[in-house]
């Protein structure tokens, strides 16, 4: 089982096909090849050509669980937007000079090395990016394969945002 596991982590991460069944039927004429006995290449089979095109599709989703994550996180983060992030006091010169730079980790570091007088730049600069990032995935919509699950793909961006945002405005 731990072996299959990470079969299926290393084929998600590179998008490879998932085997569900190492012992797949040969013929006798493909027998004579030594080739096709190995598990690898009899491995070629995956959940999606097992399935009929019509019933297929590439997620799986339960609508009750994710439109109720969906609903609690929006709640929470409309509840905490206004009184969690706008309700933050502003750090002081004081508390930014004394940051502890060897306390934070050194993928973070080049953040202290910014120019503070850019500041208004970056905001405007981040203003202009964010919504194009978001907006970006719109674009698997021209995609044939992704196309027939537009609605399950959308419940689960707009899934992951929610939760993300959510962790964020509460940590």
């Amino acid at each position: 089982m731990k072996k299959f596991l990470t079969k299926l982590i290393v084929a998600t991460i590179i998008g490879a096909p998932v085997p569900i069944s190492v012992a797949a039927q040969t013929s006798s004429a493909d027998s004579t090849n030594a080739t096709t006995d190995t598990p690898v290449v009899q491995a070629q089979y995956t959940a999606a050509e097992n399935v009929p095109k019509a019933k297929y599709h590439l997620y799986r989703m339960n609508y009750w669980v994710t439109g109720s994550l969906c609903v609690a996180a929006s709640a929470a983060n409309i509840y905490a937007i206004p009184n969690l992030i706008k309700g933050k006091p502003d750090l002081t010169d004081q508390e930014m000079q004394g940051i502890n730079k060897n306390a934070v980790p050194w993928f973070d570091k080049w953040a202290l090395q910014q120019d503070p007088s850019k500041r208004a730049m970056f905001m405007k600069t981040s203003d202009y990016v964010l919504p194009g990032i978001i907006v970006i995935p719109g674009f698997l919509a021209f995609d044939k394969h992704v196309r027939k699950d537009w609605a399950r793909i959308l419940l689960m961006y707009y899934e992951m945002h929610s939760l993300t945002f959510s962790l964020y405005n509460y940590s």
